[in-house]
């Protein structure tokens, strides 16, 4: 199925929306204020939250949606997934979700060659209603923030989607960190600013539980929301 099916009707059109990822912050943040809201849960933050945390999960990559928890209803993946560990490498295809697929609503599908289709380049922003944009080393929270432009959020709260490290805490309980995962918060910083911006466009405010603007340059990203 395709994503752009879930637009005119789904959980989101209307809905004050709530975000969710793994990033440091939740450890410390209070989940019971999550309980019958309308959440997006990224990659697999959803393994890691109570049931009750739902009804859409948000994936990069078919191996981050599954085993699904019970609360999730709706299940949104990215077509194909090019793994990369040491440089270049092939496509996953473990990983390939097509179109028609029955259990999953899928976005930004590629047939091979990979880069036939760039997701970087800003011009596609909002070109293709199935094909999502990212800053190049940005993270799935960008596409997640598409998705709810796009499915009709009346507002945007994001939680747990850190673009820093905080004190070297570890993720949600149970969550290893992998030694090969290398994390570009400035990238991150940079896409969620770009979607902010386009969020504020549509008069869809976005609010931050977290410390998703990096404070090291806080008095610059004043400076730019304020002129947005």
């Amino acid at each position: 199925m395709r994503i752009s099916e879930l637009y005119a009707d789904s959980p989101v059109r209307g809905a004050d929306v709530v975000i969710i990822g793994s990033g440091p912050s939740m450890t410390v943040f209070p989940v019971e204020m999550l309980r019958g809201r309308v959440c997006i849960t990224l990659n697999d933050t959803h393994k890691y939250l109570p049931e009750w945390v739902g009804p859409i999960s948000f994936s990069n990559a078919l191996q981050w949606a599954e085993p699904s928890s019970d609360g999730i209803r709706i299940r949104i993946v990215k077509g194909r997934y090019r793994h990369q560990k040491h440089g270049p490498g092939p496509e996953r295809t473990d990983n390939h979700v097509a179109w028609d697929h029955p259990r999953y609503h899928v976005f930004s599908y590629r047939e091979p060659p990979w880069d036939e289709r760039s997701h970087f380049d800003l011009e596609s922003l909002w070109a293709e209603p199935d094909f999502y944009w990212n800053v190049k080393n940005g993270n799935v929270s960008i596409f997640a923030m598409q998705f709810a432009i796009l499915a009709g959020a009346r507002s945007m709260t994001m939680v747990g989607c850190d673009c820093m490290e905080l004190e070297g805490k570890p993720y949600l309980d149970g969550k290893k960190q992998r030694s090969f995962v290398k994390r570009n918060f400035g990238a991150y910083l940079k896409g969620m600013m770009t979607m902010s911006r386009e969020a504020h466009n549509r008069g869809i405010p976005v609010v931050t539980m977290s410390p998703f603007v990096g404070l090291q340059s806080f008095p610059m990203q004043w400076r730019q929301m304020k002129e947005w």
